[in-house]
């Protein structure tokens, strides 16, 4: 084709749209919305979110599955916390493992990574022993 043609079909098509550019696409305004939420949300929710471990959730879904057993309420609600209680072990038990993972930077002294793990014998035991 010759570029006259190409220049025909370009000018055909703007004249369609009237001027107006196609919206951009419902993935992308959903996620430039989302990030903006995560903004607007990330420092407030920084300080309080960052406070809670894994642990903490895991021993309050433990808490949770108890509180049904001990306390005195209908049936329905003992079912339900119990099932909260275990569906927040369960989540809390894959996180755990999830998060896992080697540390984000190694210890270092004077270029030298610096290990920490020496093995399981107390200081004084492996002293005593002559470990080092």
């Amino acid at each position: 084709m010759s570029k006259k043609k190409y220049e025909e079909e370009i000018d055909e098509i703007l004249k369609k749209l009237d001027g107006t550019l196609p919206s951009e696409p419902v993935t992308q305004r959903a996620r430039r919305r989302f990030q903006e939420i995560g903004r607007a949300l990330g420092p407030i929710l920084a300080g309080p979110v960052s406070a809670i471990r894994v642990g903490h959730v895991m021993l309050l879904s433990l808490a949770l599955m108890i509180a049904s057993y001990i306390l005195p309420l209908p049936s329905d609600w003992r079912t339900a916390l119990g099932i909260l209680g275990l569906a927040l072990f369960l989540v809390t038990l894959v996180l755990s493992f999830l998060g896992a993972r080697r540390p984000k930077y190694e210890p270092r002294w004077r270029g030298k990574v610096i290990r920490y793990d020496q093995g399981h014998l107390p200081a004084w035991l492996r002293r005593f022993l002559g470990r080092q």
